[in-house]
């Protein structure tokens, strides 16, 4: 075989394999962000937190309806918008019992109805 035409074969080879080897540097990057991402999510410490009920707030779709309180906590500034089971009848002033979740990353915390207090 003619050197050049072999200096042109291995050169394409070689571009070949480098090509391969960004996509799969590619995707090894995507996964590692998802991994991260996903350990992130993971729930981190749980507490109970009492906080009391301001208003509803329902929301309607093809399946039925969602019926949300919006409680006031303690440690927060703002109100938290937080699902409670269908048969649950819950006045506006009264004290509920909310399992409070928060994430190992993003100083993000989840609220969950646990009870009724009174």
């Amino acid at each position: 075989m003619r050197k050049d035409v072999k200096d042109k074969l291995d050169q394409e080879l070689l571009n070949h394999r480098v090509k391969n080897a960004k996509v799969i540097l590619v995707i090894v990057a995507v996964l590692s962000l998802l991994g991260v991402f996903g350990y992130s999510t993971i729930n981190g410490e749980k507490s109970t937190v009492i906080g009391t009920v301001v208003s509803y707030h329902a929301s309607l779709h093809e399946e039925g309806h969602d019926l949300n309180i919006m409680v006031k906590v303690p440690d927060r500034a703002g109100l938290i918008k937080v699902k409670i089971p269908n048969a649950s009848h819950i006045k506006i002033g009264s004290k509920v019992e909310l399992v409070r979740t928060e994430l190992l990353f993003f100083n993000y915390s989840r609220y969950r109805f646990f009870k009724y207090v009174g």
